[in-house]
């Protein structure tokens, strides 16, 4: 049974890599190299090189049909390995660099790919090249055109990683063997290895296991859905658009649980937290709000601290800070935040060319939302003691990446250098408590400058007040 399921599915296999030279002329090498640096000049003009290629593929092929057994198929590499010294040939002859045909040729991956399927739950590419390729041409061709040792795929769902102990039955009888780890299963055939993980539903967000072996940090994204993408007559899947849209700023960082728990043992009950918890609905909402007019941000100041030392809100904290970058700036900004009924849009310092600062109210409680202005290899933030005009300045390393965090269950965004921004900040003892008596906002920090004052003629533009404290509360 097992041999006339392999027999069939190599005879698929060969129908249809035919099908694709004979109809598609040139369509079938683009999809096995879509955005490879090598042959960007390969052109439809080139007939008689796709002539050349098609007569050797079709004569291979139907021989093939007739001599292949899954056995030979796999010490042969395939059909490619039939067809490789042409098409490297005809390749080189016109492209600017010599190509390697070995890309055509891991059959592996192709019998990996349908045993998985045959299970029927849903596998998920995870290889960043194999995701930036299939999601250019819908293809699981991609699998093909990134020949490696390793590959990355992932199962949604806990319930679905729990059963993957049954896919092993499709594995029987082969040349792969299985081995089973906490958070993932790995398969091996020969050189190549294949990484299967789950994507677990935590909360509100999505989360991707890292796994060293293939180079792969753990992700987190508030949605993860997936694209159907075909070989043959069976199915894999890809993320989805939106998700490739987060996946530059979707590595996952961890809160200092350590930090975390000498602060409790050492100051348990001695202070009483001034916010209440429902102030991460304003902040989800506020991220959500920008995000839609395309300015990204991400947690900062002391709520960047908190998040990180005390893997929650500093108890004695009486706002939350968040900070985007100047260069996304909309003139949509203020309109947005003037017609949303939960969020009270409370004063505006600065402008958007020099030191903005806004805040709004969320259930009486306040969210500042500072601006990065970057400057060489810096970033800095501006600010104001409004009853000075004084125009203050705190400056920090420049924040390159983004990437993400959990803070009471919701998923931001934060600088992937953490540890340089709160030491920028707050010094080399970042992890010590600050009581709120000790400490003043426009002082105590490391990195704050005062730079004289605004004019009278300038205070009109970077002053205003939208609402009043007592209609905020």
């Amino acid at each position: 049974m097992q041999v006339e399921v392999m027999e069939e599915f190599y005879f698929e296999i060969k129908i249809e890599i035919v099908s694709k030279v004979v109809k598609s002329k040139w369509k079938f090498i683009g999809e096995l190299l879509p955005n490879l640096p090598y042959c960007k000049n390969l052109h439809m003009r080139h007939r008689r090189c796709f002539w050349v290629i098609s007569v050797i593929a079709i004569i291979t092929s139907l021989f093939g049909l007739f001599t292949w057994t899954p056995h030979s198929a796999f010490s042969h590499r395939f059909l490619f390995a039939r067809l490789s010294p042409f098409v490297s040939i005809c390749l080189e002859s016109y492209c600017s660099e010599s190509v390697d045909v070995d890309v055509l040729r891991n059959a592996e991956i192709l019998d990996f790919t349908f045993r998985a399927s045959r299970s029927k739950l849903k596998f998920v590419v995870l290889d960043p090249d194999c995701i930036a390729c299939a999601s250019h041409t819908k293809s699981a061709y991609c699998l093909l055109a990134t020949l490696k040792q390793s590959y990355l795929f992932g199962v949604i769902g806990a319930e679905h990683f729990d059963n993957l102990t049954e896919i092993v039955k499709y594995f029987h009888n082969s040349a792969w063997k299985v081995k089973s780890g906490e958070e993932r299963l790995t398969f091996q055939h020969n050189t190549t290895r294949v990484h299967v993980v789950r994507i677990d539903r935590r909360d509100k967000y999505w989360f991707i296991p890292s796994l060293k072996e293939v180079g792969f940090k753990a992700h987190a994204f508030r949605n993860f859905k997936i694209d159907n993408i075909h070989f043959a007559n069976w199915s894999l899947y890809i993320p989805g658009s939106e998700v490739m849209k987060q996946w530059s700023d979707a590595e996952f960082l961890e809160c200092n649980r350590s930090s975390a728990k000498r602060i409790q043992q050492m100051y348990l009950g001695k202070y009483e937290q001034v916010l209440k918890n429902t102030v991460i609905n304003g902040m989800a909402l506020f991220r959500d709000v920008l995000q839609g007019i395309g300015i990204r941000s991400m947690l900062f100041g002391g709520t960047l601290l908190g998040w990180y030392r005390d893997c929650g809100i500093i108890p004695y904290t009486t706002d939350m800070d968040m900070a985007s970058f100047a260069s996304e700036y909309s003139t949509k900004l203020l309109g947005t935040l003037a017609s949303n009924k939960d969020l009270k849009l409370y004063w505006q310092l600065g402008k958007p060319s020099d030191s903005l600062e806004l805040s709004v109210f969320y259930d009486g409680m306040k969210i500042d939302l500072f601006f990065l202005y970057e400057e060489g290899s810096t970033h800095w933030a501006g600010g104001m003691i409004v009853y000075e005009r004084r125009k203050l300045r705190w400056t920090y390393p420049k924040v390159t990446k983004l990437c993400s965090a959990e803070l009471l269950g919701e998923l931001f965004s934060v600088p992937c250098n953490v540890l340089a921004i709160l030491m920028a900040d707050y010094g080399e003892t970042w992890y010590d408590v600050y009581p709120n008596e000790n400490f003043t906002w426009y002082a105590s920090h490391k990195n704050v400058k005062k730079l004289g004052r605004w004019s009278k003629k300038e205070w009109p533009l970077v002053y205003h007040i939208y609402m009043s404290q007592k209609k905020l509360k």
